[in-house]
């Protein structure tokens, strides 16, 4: 299955034989690194039979050299035209993603819009581990069943990054993970001043106000349990008076784990939902742009989102379709 996926690849988006496949290691995800001064690069290539991919690492004292040092291990010539997700540390973001964008740029990688991701507080290495011992996951899982929120897209690859760079009202940002326990999850927002991590934020606050997100879950506790909720069919629109911009969300509301013994049907408990719900969605949206204020960015184009270029009068109004209201799956007329 794997050689026809590399084939695929060659034949028909960059045209080559199959000779050419055998003499190149293809690189399906890397992770970079910085410590001690130096750069350290690991990379997945995949197998072109159906053995297993394999992990190799290289370090140098620049992003090149890295780089060198990982070809240097391999037979074949390292090609990195197909990778998919490229995982970056917190030191490599803080010292700045320059270097390595400036040779993504020279080396014309940039053709393939492959997706950027922040590790916190790890290494990129060990996700590049986590994902060969987990053969089945891929980084795309993040957004599916994540236990924070569901994205109609992902659109924090490597162009949309560099685009931000260069525009003039907007920050770039990237997904950060977190790998704790064995377990690899949607941690943060990563934001950034042109190629420099100066900071986190709620990532659910960016999405809301963004209105690019499909579902969220929510979690409140009730006496030694937790209530939870997913919020589904989201809707956004904008409206503008009085050079404010109100921006309303709605969507639908179904219990998925009642610790509260919530009686869904009933009009009182309907209501504490929905309160309890508005106000958490709420919190989230203050949080990330408070922090845009505290790091001094801008993340968002607020111009093109709401036709103002700023959020000091940004207003939200979350109105929750209660009467579609589920319990496990079960409607209640």
């Amino acid at each position: 299955m794997k050689k026809w996926i590399l084939l695929f690849f060659c034949f028909f988006l960059v045209g080559c034989d199959f000779k050419e496949i055998r003499d190149l290691s293809i690189v399906s995800t890397m992770g970079i690194d910085f410590e001690d001064g130096k750069y350290r690069v690991s990379v997945i290539v995949i197998s072109k039979e159906e053995g297993e991919s394999k992990l190799y690492e290289g370090e140098g004292n620049s992003f090149f050299k890295a780089i060198q040092a990982v070809n240097d291990k391999l037979t074949e010539t390292l090609y990195l035209g197909h990778m998919q997700n490229v995982i970056v540390s917190e030191t490599v973001s803080k010292n700045g993603l320059k270097d390595v964008l400036s040779y993504f740029i020279k080396e014309d990688v940039i053709q393939n819009n492959f997706y950027l991701f922040l590790i916190k507080e790890s290494f990129s290495k060990d996700v590049l581990t986590y994902l060969m011992e987990n053969s089945g996951y891929t980084l795309s899982n993040i957004f599916k069943g994540n236990n924070m929120l569901s994205l109609k897209k992902n659109d924090n690859s490597i162009h949309a990054f560099i685009q931000d760079m260069k525009d003039e009202h907007k920050d770039p940002v990237i997904h950060s993970l977190s790998l704790q326990d064995h377990s690899l999850s949607l941690h943060s927002l990563a934001l950034f001043k042109k190629d420099k991590l100066v900071g986190f934020t709620d990532i659910a606050g960016y999405y809301l106000l963004k209105g690019n997100m499909h579902q969220i879950y929510l979690s409140f506790p009730c006496g030694e349990k937790e209530t939870t909720f997913s919020i589904d069919h989201m809707k956004f629109q904008t409206s503008l008076s009085n050079n404010s911009a109100t921006h309303h969300i709605t969507g639908n509301i179904s219990l998925k784990e009642n610790g509260c013994n919530f009686k869904t049907n009933t009009n009182d408990d309907s209501k504490k939902i929905k309160k309890n719900i508005q106000q958490m969605m709420q919190g989230k949206i203050d949080t990330f742009l408070r922090d845009q204020k505290k790091l001094n960015v801008q993340s968002l184009d607020y111009k093109s989102l709401f036709g103002m270029r700023q959020y000091n009068n940004i207003k939200s109004k979350i109105s929750l379709h209660t009467d579609k209201l589920k319990e496990e799956g079960e409607l209640h007329e």
